[in-house]
């Protein structure tokens, strides 16, 4: 499936033509050998992903998850409060603090709400939606997580405005889908009728799979519906998205409808046919994210076992709201 969109068919007419902001990088390091005689495991092309540093350019929750995957519970990690950042930034010869723009600066997140290893808690990675005098922002929120993975575990928080973002409300983490638990890295967007929606990276199911998810909000942000998921969520394949990005625009043909369109990174193994692949994918939903259709942009086949690598690194997709184009152009760099 080494294809472009316009090579596939049109998704609902949809004309594509040039936006994903993406990176191709490959990597040379030392492979992963696959034992004599045997397939290559879950277990396996996690450690050899790891091996290959594929963590190093993927978000904290990818590194998590491929940690997981390998067998290995994985704390959250030490988060440097802002205070540190700044001092290690300036150690660092880092460029100097930008003018103020006299515009101030709203808190967002209850920070009485952390209450779990509170050296650790961290509100990162912040995304926006507006809709009219309602605001959301979505961000990654370890106020309800443990050091260890439980059922309990959500990374995906949110806070919310009714005065135009004058004061927010902390409302907690986007619930997590039946039988995952949502690991943050959060994008949003607004569709026309004023509906917002929520990107987030969620892991488990039944085989331990990264996949992304989407929420959607009908009053504004204050609450969310249990995300769907809009990646492939199959059992039968060893699969690992990130750095999803989420927009929303009218259909090509019926102008009157917003579709919905996210766009990621991957890793793919399919264990029929040991093909371990790199992607774009793009999912779309024509029904306020209720369902989602998948197509790839790209694909590269990788040797697991090789020490060369390529990959994609991440993805934004953009709508013409004239005529309902979906825009993508892949970017190599090696």
């Amino acid at each position: 499936m080494n294809r472009r969109f316009g090579r596939l068919p049109a998704m609902a007419s949809v004309i594509l033509a040039a936006v994903l902001a993406a990176g191709v990088v490959t990597i040379s390091r030392q492979g992963a050998a696959a034992p004599p005689g045997k397939a290559a495991d879950r277990e396996s092309v996690a450690k050899a992903l790891l091996a290959h540093h594929y963590d190093r350019f993927g978000t904290q929750a990818l590194g998590r998850a491929l940690r997981l995957m390998a067998g290995a519970q994985q704390s959250p990690g030490r988060q440097l409060s802002d205070d540190q950042e700044r001092a290690a930034t300036s150690a660092a010869g880092g460029p100097a603090a930008l003018p103020r723009a006299g515009v101030p600066n709203v808190l967002v997140n209850n920070p009485g709400a952390d209450r779990f290893q509170v050296d650790q808690t961290t509100q990162s990675e912040t995304t926006i939606a507006v809709a009219g005098d309602n605001v959301a922002v979505g961000f990654n929120d370890s106020q309800q997580g443990l050091l260890a993975l439980t059922y309990g575990l959500d990374l995906t928080g949110y806070a919310y405005s009714t005065n135009g973002g004058q004061t927010f409300t902390d409302g907690g983490a986007l619930p997590n889908p039946l039988n995952f638990v949502n690991l943050g890295d959060p994008w949003m967007t607004t569709d026309r009728a004023g509906r917002m929606y929520y990107a987030t990276l969620t892991y488990g199911g039944n085989v331990g799979n990264l996949e992304v998810a989407v929420a959607r909000s009908d009053n504004g942000g204050r609450t969310w519906a249990e995300p769907t998921i809009a990646s492939p969520n199959d059992d039968a394949l060893f699969y690992s998205g990130d750095k999803e990005a989420i927009t929303a625009g009218r259909d090509p043909s019926v102008a009157g409808r917003d579709n919905l369109y996210v766009a990621w990174d991957d890793f793919v193994l399919d264990p029929n046919t040991g093909a371990l692949t790199a992607g774009l994918p793009v999912a779309r939903s024509t029904d306020r994210g209720r369902t989602w259709s998948l197509r790839y942009a790209d694909q590269i086949v990788n040797d697991l076992f090789s020490c060369s690598f390529a990959q994609y690194l991440g993805a934004q997709p953009l709508v013409d709201p004239a005529a309902g184009t979906l825009y993508w152009r892949p970017r190599r760099s090696r």
